[in-house]
């Protein structure tokens, strides 16, 4: 799968560079996501076949942070090259990179699973199911109120680069957050740390629905990196539980939840965006994050009460 997906994101890359005009673009850019968006998926599904317990939990944790040090090193740096320099420069060197992954996997081998055969309806379960109408809201608050970060910053009158500079704290925010649940993940159960990621979530929410400044949106971005690394990793850590024996399609689910979330979010507060109405699309935000916390903290706390849920202890799905 990884090797797949590598590939095609390097066919991908390489289309997009060649192509200027909306439809092929338009195309090329849908086959890369296509390709990219299996990467993730399948790295999750790896730990939740490798790693159990406090382990499982630390190693998502891990993988957090090094997604949210490319998407903040992109972040700073893919406009940058592509105003001083070309923008195909951009999508040429994502071909590279996935083409440098793919020689570093040369000979990788990895041992069967000691699984049995995934069943789908174990994925399309009521437990599985209602983890990915959680994954909706939470893509749509963490990923779609994100996604307005730099605008917001840009409506107050600040630079496209320094806005670019701001925004990024939230992968230092997930950084920061990475590193602290890797302590909590041994103390506190993942219903408290769903709870508290969600809590983080509501409050980076509820300032920049108070007042939309620079330095109040960059602790929004900043607290939403925070919440990103302790509500997303645990509800992730419950997504690789909630069907084991289709882990790799729940897992996949999940993360189209995710996205699909997003997409919705900015969908429907496009309008609120155009009329620069961004103080009313935090606030929305914030009633949407405020259920979201309620919800998946009643709602694992619940499933935990289930004859023969996984993970008892601290840090467990």
């Amino acid at each position: 799968m990884l090797r797949v997906a590598l590939a095609g994101g390097m066919v991908g890359g390489v289309a997009s560079t060649l192509f200027s005009t909306y439809l092929p673009l338009l195309l090329a850019r849908s086959f890369t996501g296509l390709m990219i968006g299996a990467l993730y998926p399948t790295l999750l599904t790896l730990l939740g076949d490798s790693r159990t317990g406090v382990d499982r939990a630390r190693s998502l944790s891990a993988l957090q942070i090094y997604a949210s040090l490319g998407t903040t090193t992109a972040t700073l740096s893919a406009g940058t090259i592509a105003a001083l320099l070309d923008w195909r420069l951009v999508f040429g060197l994502t071909a590279l990179g996935c083409l440098a992954l793919l020689c570093a996997l040369r000979g990788a081998t990895a041992d069967a699973a000691e699984q049995p055969t995934a069943v789908l309806r174990q994925a399309l379960s009521a437990s599985a199911l209602g983890v990915y109408a959680l994954a909706v809201l939470m893509g749509a608050v963490l990923m779609g109120v994100l996604a307005y970060i730099a605008p917001a910053l840009q409506h107050t009158g600040v630079g496209v680069g320094v806005a670019g500079v701001l925004a990024a704290g939230y992968g230092v925010g997930v950084i920061s957050g990475a590193h602290l649940m890797r302590r909590l993940v041994r103390r506190f159960f993942r219903t408290g740390l769903i709870a508290t990621g969600g809590t983080v979530l509501a409050c980076a929410c509820a300032v920049s629905a108070l007042t939309l400044t620079p330095p109040v949106l960059a602790v929004t971005a900043l607290l939403i990196g925070v919440s990103s690394a302790v509500l997303n990793v645990s509800v992730q850590g419950w997504a690789t539980e909630v069907a084991p024996r289709a882990r790799a399609t729940s897992v996949s689910l999940f993360a189209c939840s995710l996205f699909l979330g997003s997409s919705l979010s900015t969908f429907l507060t496009a309008g609120l965006a155009q009329q620069g109405r961004y103080g009313l699309i935090f606030s929305l935000a914030l009633l949407a994050s405020t259920a979201l916390t309620v919800v998946a903290a009643l709602g694992h706390a619940s499933w935990m009460r289930r004859p023969g849920a996984g993970g008892r202890g601290p840090g467990a799905a």
